[in-house]
């Protein structure tokens, strides 16, 4: 990461996921007696995640999440948060840029991976738990916006008859209200260096004025990260 004005920047890209686990808890706590249960999971990895956030809402992260193995018998962690600013990222800090240029007429965004993580890699050796989660496959990389029907201008990346026409830069910037330094406030910056459009759905179904949905791939050029996220924050180390 880099620091500028007090923000931290973490900047993610695609990388190979081997030797890479977490530990993860949560509480279950029991009806009628309110008392606290955890579960902890071990060998953790997540399979596949979206990021998604729509006009009027939050941010949302959502994954699953496969483990090796889990027990019931370890003490419940105790929450702990950076310190500094901890805010939502909501719709109005939120914008999209397509190949340069702001877009402003999306109300919908969501990008998705899929780790392609085998996690069924069980063997003859004495053991019930399964093999860590490697991949198997490609990676892929989606992303999907609902719009306003425009221009032609997205649509003719989908009708485009060459790669350079239907190739472009997607970038999602999602900002929180509060200043972490001088000028700088907690971000989260999701770019699609090589997005290929392969849907502009648009038609007419009612009164109201026409939409489009626009969704694709994101691809590896050969020099450039397929997905990079970038978290801007006041933690040194996340």
């Amino acid at each position: 990461g880099s620091v500028s004005d007090s923000a931290y920047t973490h900047t993610g890209t695609i990388g190979d996921l081997r030797s890479k686990s977490f530990t993860y808890q949560d509480n279950r706590p029991f009806f009628p007696a309110d008392t606290n249960q955890a579960y902890t999971f071990f060998g953790c990895k997540v399979p596949s995640w979206d990021l998604m956030c729509s006009a009027g809402g939050l941010l949302e992260f959502r994954a699953t999440i496969d483990a090796q193995d889990y027990d019931t018998t370890t003490s419940l962690a105790s929450a702990s948060y950076p310190t500094g600013v901890v805010e939502p990222f909501s719709f109005v800090g939120a914008s999209i840029s397509i190949d340069g240029s702001a877009y402003a007429y999306a109300d919908s965004v969501k990008v998705s991976c899929d780790n392609a993580l085998r996690t069924d890699d069980y063997r003859l050796r004495g053991s019930g738990l399964k093999l860590e989660q490697l991949e198997n496959n490609l990676r892929a990389i989606s992303w999907e916006l609902s719009a306003d029907f425009d221009s032609l201008t997205q649509a003719n990346r989908f009708y485009s008859a060459t790669a350079a026409g239907a190739y472009c830069t997607i970038v999602a910037t999602f900002e929180a209200p509060t200043l972490i330094g001088v000028s700088s406030k907690p971000q989260i910056i999701v770019t699609i260096d090589n997005a290929r459009f392969d849907d502009a759905e648009n038609g007419v179904s009612g009164p109201n004025p026409l939409k489009q949905r626009l969704s694709g791939k994101g691809l590896f050029d050969g020099t450039d990260s397929a997905l990079t996220v970038a978290v801007v924050n006041a933690d040194a180390t996340a």
